[in-house]
């Protein structure tokens, strides 16, 4: 069942962040699918800052892994 109008800014934040219950995630899920419009909007989200400090420990993990471990440390005292 397509979604007769497009979710509400909100809601496609709260789905890109993985917030929304599983009966509105599903129903999300399904309307993007098939809708650009509400995919750009998703792709335009920031990012929360765990998964900000996540993406730096990947990004240096090979660089440096002294400089990841520290970061890893931090991600871990964020949590």
């Amino acid at each position: 069942m397509a979604v007769a109008t497009h979710p509400t800014p909100d809601a496609l934040a709260a789905f890109a962040r993985g917030d929304l219950p599983a009966t509105e995630l599903a129903v999300v899920a399904e309307h993007i699918a098939t809708c650009s419009a509400c995919c750009s909007v998703i792709s335009r989200v920031p990012d929360d800052s765990l998964a900000g400090l996540a993406r730096q420990a990947a990004a240096l993990a090979d660089k440096t892994p002294e400089r990841a471990a520290e970061i890893s440390r931090v991600a871990d005292a964020v949590v």
